[in-house]
């Protein structure tokens, strides 16, 4: 097979390859992405109408959601899609056609890893730059339709409205909020009544306010108290609250990510989860890569002689086992307080080990 070398550093092999290979991950996204979908709105639906969220708003919700869903799924679909593109081109004997035009199985792995190569930035350039900005869209929006218009985020805090006062809220973690300032008016809309909690928890259908200061304006005079604990009976629910302000680890960018880091270590605040999110999409791209560069072996390693059926069962056992490993150390780090870095950068270690001892039997 002749090599036409082209300028940016591709011959007509490596372009073949990747298209080939672009094609069954881009199958396998569409039908596992398909999956999630219905899970998905199946509940969604639960909370079809309550508000004005219908069910046009929950099917737009999931659309903005999607380009998300691609992005967290892409590694696992480029293994899969990957062993099911090398596996066609093993039933077509293309792959014996390239090795008898003198194409090595090395040579043909660098070609497939540079194609991963390229994948690899652009869906990670998508997925930081594009992605977020959906979902905070896809996430302002539900909460518009659950609350019917009355709740609002905005880039320094949580806006709601509770009848006729006016609730602001500085973080949302769960069901605890921090900074919640409520503005109360009599029936001309005149401001009679301000409060800043320090801490709200959410419990028995109520909130129990913390570390309060009270001011009431009237006509004559101004006074302010401080009070410990105050019950706050309010028709805002954790359930609006947390939509319309959940902007948590997993929907920041890694810029967005760093600042939050740096700002909640500033703030004496829990930096965990935020420092294992910010790992885990340093070395996105390398779980990416590694999920195709192992799907290298299963054509040439020992499932060489397997049917592609066995060698899709055993690549799809793998994927899941590297994500379930690397989602269940995730927490085990953060509650055994274990450095970032080593929780996401074990499974990775682990796997590369795997996948060169493949390799080292195919050679």
């Amino acid at each position: 097979m002749q090599k036409i070398k082209l300028n940016f550093g591709y011959d007509a092999l490596s372009l073949y390859l990747g298209k080939v290979l672009l094609t069954m991950i881009a199958l396998t996204l569409f039908l596992i992405l398909g999956i999630e979908w219905i899970f998905d709105l199946v509940n969604e639906l639960k909370q079809v109408g309550t508000g004005d969220y219908h069910l046009p708003q929950a099917i737009f919700f999931l659309i903005l959601n999607s380009p998300a869903k691609v992005y967290d799924l892409f590694p696992l679909c480029a293994l899969i899609g990957s062993i099911m593109g090398l596996g066609v081109l093993a039933s077509h004997s293309e792959l014996v056609a390239m090795r008898a035009a003198g194409h090595s199985i090395s040579d043909i792995a660098i070609k497939i890893m540079k194609t991963a190569f390229v994948i690899t930035i652009l869906v990670t350039v998508v997925g930081e730059y594009y992605i977020p900005g959906l979902q905070n869209t896809a996430q302002k929006q539900k909460a518009y339709a659950l609350s019917q218009g009355q709740a609002l985020q905005t880039k320094k805090g949580t806006w709601l409205r509770d009848g006729k006062d006016f609730v602001h809220i500085a973080q949302i973690d769960d069901n605890k909020l921090t900074g919640v300032t409520r503005y109360q008016f009599n029936e001309k809309m005149e401001l009679i009544y301000t409060s800043f909690a320090k801490e709200a928890d959410f419990y028995e259908n109520h909130w129990i306010l913390k570390n309060i200061r009270e001011t009431r304006l009237s006509e004559d005079a101004v006074t302010t108290q401080d009070i410990n604990q105050a019950h706050w009976y309010s028709k805002i629910q954790p359930t609006v609250i947390q939509i319309v302000g959940n902007k948590g680890a997993d929907k920041l960018n890694f810029n967005e990510l760093s600042q939050t880091i740096q700002y909640r270590e500033s703030s004496g605040l829990a930096v965990s989860q935020f420092k294992l999110m910010w790992w885990q999409k340093l070395t996105q791209p390398l779980a990416t890569m590694l999920m195709m560069f192992l799907a290298i072996p299963f054509v040439f390693g020992p499932l060489r002689s397997s049917s592609l059926g066995m060698k899709m069962v055993a690549g799809i056992s793998l994927g899941f086992v590297y994500f379930s490993f690397n989602k269940a150390i995730g927490p085990i780090a953060i509650v055994y307080n274990w450095p970032a870095w080593l929780a996401v950068f074990v499974p990775l270690l682990v796997f590369s080990l795997l996948g060169a001892w493949m390799m080292k039997r195919a050679w």
